[in-house]
């Protein structure tokens, strides 16, 4: 999308439809992305020139024919990934805080606990209370 826009090369657009297409065969949050592209589009004077074109709405097709498979597959399967993200939330999220998970993800790992002379006791997730950040970690692996 950025090459449509900065080459003002629209054709482009049908490289868009089909990563946006493929992204949903491996992850279903794809589409999220082609929405959220779709709104920056039309917030965009340039972008919403393209729109007039054919090419937009050809990689929108594209990107619908390369996910359906995935998205069909969810609706006959009564969407597994959903009662997934269910049981994930009622066994392990109910344990941590939205605020923890979030600084979690944001680049910190969590090391076990290992005694001085190097011997791990085997238990993860935080059971020291160990955080290395990854600048840390770099300076580990260097020297």
């Amino acid at each position: 999308m950025v090459h449509a826009l900065v080459h003002d090369d629209a054709r482009w657009w049908r490289s868009a439809g089909a990563a946006f297409g493929r992204g949903t065969v491996t992850k279903l949050s794809a589409p999220l992305c082609g929405v959220l592209a779709f709104g920056a589009t039309l917030a965009l004077p340039p972008a919403r020139t393209q729109l007039r074109t054919g090419w937009p709405w050809l990689g929108a097709l594209v990107a619908l024919v390369l996910g359906a498979g995935s998205i069909t597959g969810q609706m006959v399967h009564d969407w597994p990934l959903l009662a997934q993200m269910r049981i994930f939330r009622a066994q392990q999220l109910v344990h941590v805080a939205p605020r923890d998970y979030l600084i979690e993800q944001g680049g910190c790992w969590k090391v076990p606990c290992c005694s001085s002379a190097g011997a791990c006791d085997g238990q993860w997730p935080g059971a020291c209370g160990v955080r290395v950040t990854r600048s840390a970690t770099r300076s580990a692996h260097a020297g």
